[in-house]
């Protein structure tokens, strides 16, 4: 007897149908369809139905067998591929720059003006900034900023 199916490999709930043929002492083959016991090496692997239909359970590999009456087929391997992955998530969106503006570039002692930061992230978008930094001036006897983002001349600079 010789099992023959549609391929040798199934994915995770894939089924396949199987056909039985039967060679006699002289010479003619013919397909089998009744009586037939199908049998699974590995049933956490690929189980077979009563009517020969092999389903994929998960990665691994098993042999399939018919029996009628007392005469065994020769295995049938089946081998079951792994479910391919998930396309992998991206990567996560950081920040990757900082542009700071504001509608003054030049105050008077004691004039303020309010200072706006932009921020440019790794996927290319931009958006405004209001909180989650903090504010730093390089001389602070020239200006200063508070917690708002604005900017107060303190005094004029030198030339």
């Amino acid at each position: 007897m010789v099992i023959d199916g549609a391929g040798k490999e199934l994915k995770p709930a894939e089924t396949m149908r199987l056909a039985l043929s039967g060679k006699y002492s002289d010479g003619t083959q013919t397909q089998i369809k009744d009586g037939i016991e199908w049998s699974s090496s590995a049933p956490q692997v690929a189980v077979v139905s009563a009517d020969g239909e092999v389903k994929g359970i998960k990665a691994g590999s098993s042999d399939i067998k018919a029996k009628i009456g007392g005469v065994a087929s020769a295995g049938w391997t089946v081998s079951v591929k792994a479910a391919e992955t998930e396309a992998k998530p991206a990567p996560a969106v950081r920040l990757v720059a900082l542009r700071v503006s504001s509608s003054s570039r030049e105050l008077l002692t004691r004039e303020k003006t309010a200072i706006r930061v932009r921020g440019r992230y790794s996927d290319n978008t931009e958006q405004n900034l209001a909180s989650g930094f903090e504010w730093q001036i390089s001389d602070q006897s020239i200006a200063s900023v508070n917690r708002d983002g604005e900017l107060e001349a303190r005094a004029v600079r030198a030339r």
